[in-house]
């Protein structure tokens, strides 16, 4: 359960990452990643660099179980739409 994603929103890039289970997940506080910035993220996460999310500030989420009606998308986008720009 350790894995990195991105999902495109409307002024660029969300990057949502865990690390080992619910209780350590975290979505970039930036929702405006552009595509040369994501290329070199997921470059230095791939290469396992100790500091592989350098410049990019991303915050704790807390998550509940999830049930079989929820996914990934649906968190993004109730994320995405709830906050306030």
């Amino acid at each position: 359960m350790t894995y990195i994603q991105a999902v495109w929103a409307e002024s660029g890039f969300l990057v949502e990452h865990q690390e080992g289970d619910l209780s350590r997940h975290y979505l970039s506080e930036r929702d405006d990643l552009s595509v040369f910035e994501l290329i070199d993220l997921l470059k230095a996460y791939a290469r396992k660099d100790q500091d592989w999310a350098r410049g990019v500030a991303f915050e704790h989420m807390v998550l509940p179980e999830p049930t079989p009606r929820q996914g990934f998308l649906a968190r993004i986008f109730s994320r995405l739409f709830g906050r306030s720009h």
